[in-house]
């Protein structure tokens, strides 16, 4: 019974939309716990995974500032173009500094410079 458990419980998903994130993950030989997710225009699902627990909002402030292990996990449910998505990531990083995006400039190119030229349907 408690295998059963076991095995239940490292499969444990949440659905987003039509997309499902798993509770715990992997990343760079870390485990981190899903904290948030949400979808955008039926366009893609995205996840934030964190090794700490957040009680809202307020805390993403507190989120920006820690410097330990986070991951974020994009799962497209369209394809698009890169030039596009890039400048949804840029307005989306925009409304959530309240116009201070030109901050992390730096952090952001490098981001935006991770984004494959060609992003299809099921690409994570």
């Amino acid at each position: 019974c408690i295998i059963f458990f076991n095995i239940i419980f490292s499969f444990a998903q949440t659905k987003v939309g039509d997309v499902h994130f798993n509770d715990v993950d992997e990343f760079n030989d870390t485990e981190l716990m899903l904290n948030g997710a949400g979808v955008r225009d039926r366009l893609y699902a995205i996840a934030l995974y964190l090794d700490f627990e957040v009680d809202g909002v307020e805390d993403g402030v507190m989120v920006a500032e820690k410097d330990v292990n986070m991951a974020v996990t994009l799962k497209m449910t369209s394809s698009l173009d890169n030039v596009e998505f890039k400048e949804m990531i840029r307005q989306g990083l925009e409304r959530a500094t309240d116009g201070n995006s030109y901050l992390m400039e730096n952090q952001i190119r490098d981001f935006l410079n991770l984004i494959p030229i060609e992003i299809n349907k099921f690409d994570i």
